[in-house]
């Protein structure tokens, strides 16, 4: 399974990936081409697990009660569209980029 860099927007592989930090949605990882650490957005990730169990849950609840049937089906449609949109959001994305270092000397030799 390979990434791409959200800064440098080259190729990674997860098996060469070494520096690492945080704990569980929070975690990020540090792209060893160009330094940059990279993360996903929690909020996105917990809606999206939140989704996903409510989508379980309520398909359950409609088949085993036959009062919420309707109910739960129309409300289990909710969260799987609630599931797909929040899957599709959650990228990864630049957390903190590297310094870029200052070659303003190297660019007035050629103006």
């Amino acid at each position: 399974m390979g990434l791409v860099c959200s800064h440098c927007h080259k190729n990674m592989s997860v098996a060469k990936i070494e520096e690492k930090r945080g704990d569980g949605l929070a975690s990020q990882i540090r792209c060893y081409h160009c330094q940059a650490w990279l993360g996903k957005n929690v909020r996105i990730a917990q809606v999206k697990m939140l989704s996903f169990y409510l989508l379980v849950g309520l398909l359950i609840l409609g088949y085993v009660v036959e009062q919420f049937e309707v109910l739960s089906y129309m409300l289990a449609a909710i969260m799987g569209m609630a599931l797909i949109i929040s899957h599709f959001m959650d990228q990864v994305h630049t957390i903190e980029a590297p310094e870029q270092e200052d070659v303003s000397d190297q660019l007035k030799k050629y103006r």
